[in-house]
Order: structure tokens, then sequence, then C-alpha cells
């Protein structure tokens, strides 16, 4: 090949000299750089305590807790791993949490189908619901 055609494709000036505009002209050459770098940071177990963290499917291990009745009745009972609540018509509950872990469960006893209880969670973690949550009204 000629040293004229070399001259052609390459990204240097005339004086030998590499240009900014061609060493940065925003193509995907720094792309494997990035998937080196990201490969050595997990496998030397940076970014593992990151991954922990995360929230994992079916962690949640616990029924809903602190009850509150803003409007109407409600009963708690709990047997094992199955909650009950039972509730007036139109009944406005706030629970510090609400999860439901897998293998639990939440039922909400009403009058009717037609009866309807609003919960709010008060507290400032966010629900997670791997278990069953019935009703025989609407929830």
């Amino acid at each position: 090949m000629s040293n004229k055609a070399s001259r052609a494709r390459s990204p240097r000036s005339a004086n030998g000299v590499q240009t900014r505009a061609a060493a940065h002209d925003g193509s995907r050459r720094a792309a494997p750089h990035l998937n080196t770098l990201a490969h050595a940071l997990l496998g030397a177990g940076f970014l593992s305590p990151l991954l922990i963290a995360l929230p994992m499917p079916g962690h949640a291990q616990a029924l809903p807790s602190g009850l509150q009745v803003m409007s109407g009745q409600a009963s708690v009972s709990t047997q094992g791993a199955q909650m009950t609540v039972r509730n007036s018509p139109n009944a406005i509950l706030n629970w510090r949490s609400f999860s439901v872990g897998a293998g639990q469960g939440v039922h909400f006893e009403q009058a009717s189908a037609a009866s309807k209880v609003l919960n709010r969670v008060t507290g400032g973690e966010s629900s997670q619901i791997f278990g069953s949550l019935t009703s025989n009204g609407q929830v």
C-alpha cells in the first residue's frame, strides 16, 4: 500500500499529530473500554453491594401493620401467615406498612360484594405484594 493511501485514511494531520476532532469523533470506539471497565468493577466486587441492596421478588415477609381506622369500623385477626380484616361498608383505613410476603395472605371480609374499603399506606416504605390479597367486596 502506498504512503499516500495510508495518509488519506489516517486521522493525523500533516505533521503526524492526531487531531482533537479525530480523537473525539463520537464514534463507538470508546464503548469497548466502558464495557471492560464495567466487567472489571463487577469482578472486583465494587458493584456487588449495589446489586444486593436492590429489592428482590418474594422477600416481603411481613403482613400489613399499624392499622388506624379513619372512618367506619374495622377489626383484624391473624392466624399464622393469614390476616383477615373485617370492615364496615365505606371504611377508610390507614396502614403504617402494607406488604404481603410469598405464602402469606390478606383477606378483606366485607358486608357484601357492593361494600368498599379505602386503604392508605402512610409509612415511608413501598408496598410489596407477593402473596394473596382477596376480598368479597371492593378494595
